[in-house]
């Protein structure tokens, strides 16, 4: 007595049984593509060899065919694998532009103006930064080393400071006042 299939077993072996022919489709139609690309590469090279046509349209025709899949400019009826730019860029596949094309670009150039604006400001405020260091630097610590004084009432005014004495003249304040 035959085996009683229940409908999940039935819908499993039904999708293996199709998973297996297209494998199969699959293999078929690459050993034939590939058949197919050997033979124009032959039919090429010889009239390469035995014409006097010119050998840059022969390049431009054949630039298409030299990576391993099949180009979409040259009519191919498979359909178009979703493909990222630099894939694209690397299979050489050219697409028509529409409506979102524009979009897009427009977009990646507004990207592109926010992120040099955001980078000039960034600059700018680090170069406001850096001046106003100097000036501190310069009014009341001098040139770097040690924090050496310019002047001799800052002299003095560093002297007291060490020994906890308020200063002499009102018109130095501490840092917390």
């Amino acid at each position: 007595m035959p085996k009683i299939l229940t409908n999940s077993e039935l819908r499993k072996t039904l999708h293996d049984e199709e998973n297996s022919t297209r494998f199969a489709y699959t293999i078929m139609s690459k050993s034939k593509c590939r058949k197919e690309n050997r033979n124009r590469r032959k039919a090429e090279h010889e009239d390469l060899l035995t014409s006097e046509n010119d050998v840059a349209s022969l390049a431009a025709i054949r630039c298409c065919w030299t990576t391993k899949l099949r180009c979409y400019n040259q009519g191919d009826s498979r359909p178009k694998k979703q493909t990222s730019d630099v894939t694209s860029q690397v299979l050489n596949i050219r697409r028509q532009k529409n409506d979102k094309s524009q979009e897009y670009h427009t977009d990646l150039e507004t990207q592109a103006q926010e992120r040099y604006q955001h980078r000039k400001q960034s600059r700018e405020e680090q170069r406001v930064k850096s001046v106003e260091h100097l000036k501190t630097m310069d009014s009341i610590w001098g040139r770097p080393g040690a924090g050496a004084p310019l002047r001799r009432e800052h002299m003095d005014f560093a002297k007291k400071q060490k020994l906890g004495i308020a200063p002499a003249d009102s018109s130095f304040t501490y840092r917390d006042a």
